[in-house]
């Protein structure tokens, strides 16, 4: 997994993320997802073209974006036509069309069916 979180600006963040983003680094993800979302209060995820992702990694930008939420904070995913991280999310059965299942009155984070 790679991972550089930077503040381009006051309360913001950029996370980017690449490589493999599975169950192997999964407690590395969630220490960063709580990291970053600690200190801004919007935070925009990039996925890099080459992202190999699993079902913990989807379970726990999900989370994160849960936690922002509550937060009140802002959370965006990129995902930079990752064809591997659309699959997985649309087989997984988590590419929503527009509505959280948890919350449906907020936009999902991957909303779009083909993120």
């Amino acid at each position: 997994m790679r991972c550089d979180l930077q503040h381009p600006e006051q309360g913001k963040a950029r996370l980017a993320l690449g490589g493999a983003l599975t169950l192997d680094s999964a407690n590395e993800l969630r220490d960063i997802l709580r990291q970053a979302l600690d200190s801004v209060s919007e935070l925009t995820v990039e996925l890099a073209h080459d992202t190999e992702a699993d079902l913990s990694c989807l379970q726990l930008l999900c989370s994160a974006h849960q936690t922002a939420i509550n937060a009140g904070q802002q959370m965006s995913l990129c995902t930079n036509n990752s064809q591997q991280f659309q699959e997985v999310s649309c087989l997984a059965g988590l590419c929503r069309h527009q509505k959280c299942a948890i919350r449906p009155q907020e936009k999902c984070l991957l909303a779009g069916g083909k993120l």
